[in-house]
């Protein structure tokens, strides 16, 4: 009896070891995991910290008078930048551009940057990305040193040469070809080593060996979206039929006649929106209806156009307000033509070509308005005395932007305070034209030809690439290429500050932080 009764207090105690082992074993797991996941949670945690200091000191860098970019990716082999002396707590950044990666220069140009920072602690990873938008300082270093600045091959010629009323920049090397007599230089020459065709009154007074001219950089804004357009009159929609002159009460209205229309359009809405579902031709129409019009008297004018777009015979679209021009085909006007806002802003965005050619057609905005054209799939061409005015006009095209017979932005003395900004990204030809106002620039992808007759000593023009030539009588602000340059005959070119100053947006660029975000 009793060894039976000693058998199972033996029992109950091994049970009870058991389940005390059992419950210390589970604990353990219990506190190792909730140990690991401490840990998991607190590396997360650092990472993300980790992530935010290098976009922070990126952010930081683009404050920064001299710039130092070289801790950045370069390419898609990530730099692991340390945090502290842990070297288990570390971060790499890269920044885009108009969504390729780039290395900022010093200083950084304008245009929106996205900055991606990939934070580490141990195998956590954290990502944080923020945009960052640069406003001036397109290749400051250079536009502030330089009347005139060549990357490539360079060849100056001509009898005394052009009048280059500054310092010069060329960077070609032995391809700098200078054989022009000594008046035509007015500052001192910045080569790389001694050009061919160098003559005797070069002395060494005049010109600066250095192996570092500078870096250009050029950055065209993205072009905007055309927005969705009708193709058919929906049910119970008001219509307009033509030709006729009529007027418009109601807010929206819908036509299939506006493809060859004679007569006005009287909106009479503080906001009208009309929709013409078949193109557009404003044009004379008999003896009745000897021009097309559209006018907005009290207000605001809208018009979405499915197909082309022509205005002849000196048809014309009027607003007090803002005028807005939407077309999925091109825009063509002639004739004596013309588009105007008396109030406000003008809005033009087609996909095909822009064409104002033929006989003093033109867009204007109010004085203080803006006048703003974009070609998204093709060219902008302006000639035979038509023009461009605005508060602020701003032309870009897909493809060429193109200037002759007397064609002009900002030529009036009304416009003498406007400034300009004109973005090819292609070729920019001009010959006989005239860009006034207080200052604009002209920045292209590809080259300039510049010819006789251009009158633009406010005007700054920039050139990515291709062989820029300059030739004859033209008048310029100042000029820098990424390409070749030819010179002949004898232009003036002479820097002007205000032009400079609207690309590089004076001495210190403006930034703005936003989208920050994981």
């Amino acid at each position: 009896m009793i060894n039976r009764q000693r058998g199972s207090v033996t029992m109950v105690a091994i049970i009870m070891v058991m389940f005390l082992a059992i419950l210390a074993s589970t604990a353990n797991t219990l506190v190792n995991s909730d140990l690991r996941m401490s840990k998991t949670n607190s590396d997360a945690i650092e990472a993300q910290f980790a992530a935010e200091a290098g976009a922070k000191r990126a952010i930081s860098m683009f404050y920064q008078k001299n710039q130092d970019w070289t801790w950045l990716d370069a390419n898609s082999t990530p730099i692991w930048q340390s945090l502290s002396t842990d070297q288990n707590k570390s971060y790499h950044v890269k920044t885009e551009l108009a969504s390729a990666q780039v290395v900022p220069v010093n200083p950084a140009v304008g245009g929106v940057y996205t900055i991606t920072s990939i934070g580490k602690v141990r195998g956590t990873i954290k990502k944080v990305t923020v945009t960052v938008t640069v406003t001036g300082n397109s290749g400051a270093s250079i536009l502030n040193k330089y009347a005139l600045y060549s990357k490539n091959d360079t060849y100056i010629w001509g009898g005394n040469g052009p009048n280059i009323k500054g310092d010069m920049g060329l960077a070609g090397g032995n391809k700098v070809k200078i054989d022009s007599g000594y008046n035509f230089l007015q500052g001192k020459l910045h080569v790389t080593s001694i050009p061919t065709g160098w003559h005797d009154w070069l002395t060494s007074a005049m010109y600066v060996i250095d192996p570092d001219i500078g870096t250009l950089s050029v950055v065209i804004p993205p072009l905007p979206t055309l927005p969705v357009i009708s193709t058919s009159i929906p049910t119970g929609a008001d219509i307009i039929t033509g030709p006729n002159t009529a007027s418009m009460p109601n807010s929206v209205y819908y036509s299939t006649a506006l493809s060859d229309f004679g007569g006005g359009l009287i909106a009479g809405s503080s906001d009208t929106t009309l929709y013409a579902t078949n193109g557009l031709h404003l044009t004379n129409k008999g003896s009745s209806y000897n021009k097309g019009w559209i006018t907005a008297s009290n207000g605001n004018l809208k018009i979405y156009i499915n197909g082309d777009a022509n205005l002849s015979n000196g048809s014309y679209i009027n607003s007090k307000g803002n005028i807005e021009i939407y077309v999925s085909g091109s825009l063509s006007m002639s004739g004596a033509s013309y588009i105007k806002s008396d109030n406000g802003n003008v809005t033009i965005i087609a996909n095909q070509e822009i064409n104002l050619t033929d006989n003093n057609n033109y867009i204007q905005a109010a004085i203080k308005g803006k006048s703003e054209i974009y070609s998204l799939k093709n060219s902008i061409n302006l000639s035979n005395s038509c023009y461009i005015n605005g508060g602020t006009v701003t032309l870009e095209a897909q493809s060429n932007v193109n200037f002759a017979n007397s064609s002009s932005i900002n030529k009036s003395n009304t416009y003498s305070n406007a400034i300009a900004f004109i973005y090819a990204n292609g070729s920019t030809f001009t010959n006989d034209v005239v860009i006034g106002g207080a200052a604009s620039q002209v920045i292209t992808t590809g080259p300039f030809n510049i010819n006789s007759n251009v009158y633009a000593p406010n005007t700054l023009f920039v050139s990515a690439s291709g062989q820029t030539q300059i030739s004859n009588n033209p008048t310029i602000g100042c000029l820098y290429t990424n390409g070749s340059l030819s010179v002949s005959n004898t232009p003036t070119i002479i820097p002007n500050a205000n032009a400079i100053s609207l690309i590089t947006g004076g001495s210190t660029p403006s930034i703005t932080v936003n989208n920050w975000g994981n």
